[in-house]
C-alpha cells in the first residue's frame, strides 16, 4: 500500500498542473514551478509587461525559461512503470455501475459510462466520447484564455502605471516638503533677525526719547529755580513801600512775561496726538506686519528691463528701458513677431518660467496694470486703450 501511494506521488509529481498530463518538453520558470513547453507557452501568449506562473501568479519581467532534463527524465520513468490497481473511484468509474467513464453527456455536462447512455436518464441526449470532448472543452478552455490574457495585460499595465504614480508621488511630496521645510527655515531666520532690528530700532527710540527727557527736565530744573527766585523777588516786592514797589516795575513784569513764554517751550511731546495703550500695540502690530511683507518680498525682487521689441505703437519707451506711457497718436514700428499688436502693452526682456519674483511699479494713470503674461513680465498694460486681447490675460499681480 506504501509503495502504491509512493508510486502515485510520483505520478503527481510528473503531471503538468495546465493540461493535467505527462510533461511534453518540461521547462522551469523563475518561481521553480514546471510546466510543458507549449503549455507555458501558450498562456503566455500575447503578454508583454509581466509573465505570471500559471500557478503561483509570481510575476516575472523576463520570458526565462529554463529546460527541466532531470524532470523529463523522470517522466520516462514513471511512464515504463505499472501503476498498481486503485478503487473504483480513483480510476474514474461510474459510481452507479462501477463502470469506466467512456463518454459525456453534453446535456448534463458530465462523464458518464456506457451503461448510462443508454439509460432513461441519458438515452435522448447527446453522447461523445470522452477523449473527443475533452479535447473538444480542452479547445475551448484555450480560446478563453487569449480574452483573459489581454485583460491581465491591460490590469498588469495599469497596475504598472498606478505604481508609477505612487513613485512620482512620493517624489514629489518629498521634494515639496523639503521645499517647505526650507521655506519655513529661510522664513525663521528673516523673522529672527527683523524681530532683532524691531528690538535694537525700539531701544534706539527708547534711547532718543529718554535723552529728550533728560535734556528738557534738566532745563526744567533750571526753570524751576529761576522762577522761585523770581517768585521771591515777587513776594519781596510785593512788601515794599509804594514808591519802592513801582520802582523798577518795568523789569520785574519783563522778566515774568519771559518766564511765562519758556514755559511752554519744555513740552518734549507737545503737539504728538495723544494715543491709549491699545491703539499703540494695534498701530505697532500693523507697522510691523507692512513692513515685514514689504521687507520679506524684496528678498525676491526681479530687475525688469523693457523690451523695445514687443512695445505697442501706442506705447513709448525710455532709453534705459525703466518707463513707459501712452502716446496720442500710434508711431511706425518695425514688424516683430512678439510686437503686441491689439493689446496695449509691452513685455519685460526678462522671462520668468518659475521661482519667486518682486518689483515695484509707480503708476501715473489709473488705467495701468501689470502683472503676468505667457511666463514673461508684463511691466505696463493700459487697458483704457485695449481692443481685442491676445492670448494670454494679465494677471493684477506684484508678487509672483
Amino acid at each position: 500500500m506504501a509503495a502504491s501511494n509512493q508510486l502515485r506521488s510520483l505520478k503527481e509529481e510528473a503531471t503538468c498542473s495546465v493540461c493535467l498530463d505527462y510533461f511534453t518538453d518540461p521547462v522551469s520558470v523563475e518561481c521553480g514551478h514546471a510546466f510543458c513547453l507549449s503549455c507555458v507557452t501558450r498562456y503566455w501568449e500575447g503578454l508583454q509587461n509581466g509573465f505570471p506562473c500559471p500557478q503561483c501568479r509570481k510575476m516575472s519581467q523576463n520570458k526565462t525559461l529554463r529546460p527541466n532534463r532531470q524532470l523529463a527524465n523522470m517522466v520516462e520513468i514513471v511512464k515504463q512503470l505499472q501503476v498498481p490497481s486503485a478503487t473504483p473511484q480513483e480510476v474514474n468509474l461510474c459510481r452507479e455501475h462501477e463502470e469506466k467513464l467512456k463518454l459525456f453527456c453534453e446535456d448534463d455536462q458530465e462523464p458518464i459510462c456506457v451503461v448510462c447512455s443508454v439509460s432513461r436518464d441519458h438515452k435522448p441526449h447527446t453522447v461523445l466520447p470522452i477523449q473527443e470532448a475533452a479535447q473538444e472543452y480542452k479547445e475551448k478552455f484555450w480560446s478563453c484564455l487569449n480574452p483573459l490574457k489581454t485583460k491581465l495585460n491591460n490590469v498588469l499595465e495599469l497596475h504598472r502605471k498606478e505604481e508609477t504614480k505612487a513613485k512620482h508621488l512620493e517624489v514629489k511630496f518629498k521634494s515639496q516638503r523639503e521645499q517647505i521645510n526650507n521655506e519655513f527655515e529661510k522664513l525663521q531666520v528673516f523673522l529672527e533677525k527683523e524681530k532683532s532690528r524691531y528690538l535694537s530700532s525700539l531701544e534706539e527710540e527708547k534711547k532718543k526719547r529718554l535723552q529728550i527727557i533728560k535734556e528738557a527736565v534738566t532745563k526744567l530744573e533750571e526753570q524751576q529755580s529761576v522762577l522761585r527766585r523770581v517768585i521771591t523777588e515777587m513776594e519781596l516786592k510785593c512788601q515794599q513801600q509804594d514808591v519802592e514797589l513801582l520802582t523798577d516795575v518795568k523789569t520785574t513784569l519783563r522778566r515774568y512775561e519771559n518766564m511765562k513764554d519758556q514755559h511752554a517751550a519744555y513740552d518734549t511731546f507737545k503737539g504728538e496726538e495723544e494715543k491709549t495703550d491699545k491703539e499703540e500695540e494695534v498701530d505697532l502690530q500693523m507697522k510691523i506686519i507692512e513692513s515685514l511683507e514689504w521687507r520679506w518680498a524684496r528678498r525676491f525682487a526681479a530687475e525688469v528691463t523693457l523690451d523695445p521689441d514687443t512695445v505697442n505703437q501706442w506705447l513709448t519707451l525710455s532709453e534705459d528701458g525703466k518707463r513707459v506711457r501712452p502716446r496720442d497718436r500710434a508711431q511706425d514700428l518695425p514688424e516683430m513677431p512678439n510686437r503686441f499688436k491689439t493689446l496695449v502693452a509691452v513685455l519685460g526682456k526678462e522671462k520668468l518660467s518659475e521661482g519667486k519674483h518682486y518689483w515695484e511699479v509707480e503708476r501715473l494713470s489709473e488705467t495701468q496694470e501689470s502683472g503676468i503674461y505667457r511666463n514673461w513680465c508684463v511691466l505696463a498694460g493700459f487697458y483704457a486703450h485695449k481692443q481685442t486681447p491676445e492670448r494670454g490675460a494679465i494677471r493684477r499681480e506684484y508678487i509672483c
